[in-house]
C-alpha cells in the first residue's frame, strides 16, 4: 500500500484533476486494471517485479510510460509492460550487481549462468548449476573467483539474500504469500532455513533480462 501511495502521488502531480481520487483509482487511470497475462492485476504484476523498493516501482512505471508514449497506447496494458520490462529488468540486474560489487564482485557474470533456463528449479538442479560454476564449466568473470572457494549452499544463500532467488514457501510461510505466489524472498521474510527448501525460482525482476522461460511444475502446478 505504501508503494501504491508513492506512485499515486506522482500521478496526481501529473494529473491534478485526480487529486480527490483514491490511490488505486489514480493507478487505474494510467494502467489497465487487469492485464491479458493470466488476468493479473497490473499493480500486482509490477510490484512482483520489484524487491519492494520505491525506486524500483518508480523506475518500472517510468519505463512503461516511456514505452506507452512511443506506442501511443493508453491506458498502459501488457503489450506495453512486456516491452518496458525488458529495459527495466536489464537495468535492475546491472544495478543489483553494482550494489554488491564489493561483497560479491562479478555477480553479473553469475547471473548470466542462468540465461535461457527455466526459472523454476528443483534443489538438485540448482546445486548442479552451482557446481558447474565452481568447476568453471560455466564461465564467469575473473572477479567472481570467490565462488570457487565456496560450496553450493553458500552461493544459494548469497543469491537468495540479494534477491535473485526466491524460495518455495511451505507450512506456516504460506501465510506470507502474496499475489498467489508460493515463493518468497528476503524482502518478504527476514529469516529462512534455505537448507530445507526443495525448490527455487529466479525472481521475476531478473527473468526478462536473462530470457528465462516458464516450465510446468511437477504435479501439474503452473509456475508463479
Amino acid at each position: 500500500s505504501s508503494l501504491l501511495a508513492v506512485v499515486a502521488k506522482r500521478i496526481r502531480h501529473g494529473l491534478p484533476e485526480l487529486k480527490d481520487n483514491s490511490d488505486i483509482e489514480c493507478w487505474n487511470q494510467v494502467f489497465a486494471e487487469t492485464l491479458q497475462y493470466r488476468k493479473a492485476k497490473s499493480f500486482n504484476y509490477m510490484i512482483d517485479r520489484t524487491l519492494f523498493r520505491p525506486r524500483e516501482i518508480i523506475q518500472f512505471c517510468t519505463d512503461a510510460l516511456d514505452e506507452s508514449r512511443s506506442q501511443h497506447i493508453a491506458p498502459i496494458d501488457y503489450s506495453v509492460l512486456s516491452r518496458a520490462e525488458l529495459v527495466y529488468s536489464d537495468a535492475r540486474a546491472k544495478d543489483i550487481a553494482a550494489e554488491y560489487r564489493f561483497q560479491y564482485p562479478g555477480l553479473q557474470s553469475i547471473f548470466e549462468c542462468f540465461r535461457g533456463r527455466a526459472y523454476t528449479m528443483e534443489r538438485d538442479e540448482l546445486e548442479a548449476l552451482c557446481l558447474s560454476i565452481f568447476t568453471g564449466d560455466l564461465k564467469t568473470e575473473k572477479s567472481a573467483s570467490w565462488v570457487t572457494e565456496q560450496d553450493h549452499d553458500f552461493l544459494i544463500d548469497v543469491l537468495w539474500r540479494i534477491g535473485f532467488l526466491r524460495a518455495y514457501a511451505v507450512g506456516g510461510l504460506k501465510a506470507l504469500r502474496r499475489s498467489g505466489s508460493s515463493y518468497v524472498g528476503p524482502h518478504q521474510v527476514a529469516t529462512l532455513n534455505l537448507r530445507t527448501v526443495t525448490r527455487f525460482q529466479v525472481h521475476p525482476m531478473f527473468r526478462s533480462s536473462l530470457g528465462m522461460k516458464e516450465e510446468r511444475e511437477r504435479g501439474g502446478e503452473t509456475d508463479d
